[in-house]
């Protein structure tokens, strides 16, 4: 494996939700408010995803801030 076989691709929420769905204890994408969404690939395989936005629950922020 090098770093440069490594890369980020700017996608739509539509591109990672089967790929969320399967991996994610949540098993759900629903509720979340995101405003980027962002795939990390080796080559062609989709490693992983990353949702950044608002929380969807305004008090969501004291449960991560302790």
């Amino acid at each position: 494996m090098k770093v440069k076989d490594f890369y980020i691709k700017n996608v739509h929420r539509k591109d990672v939700k089967d790929f969320i769905e399967k991996n994610h204890y949540s098993g759900s994408i629903n509720g979340v408010m995101w405003s980027y969404c962002f795939q990390l690939l080796y080559d062609t395989q989709l490693l992983c995803c990353m949702l950044y936005g608002k929380m969807a629950m305004a008090w969501q922020w004291e449960k991560v801030s302790r």
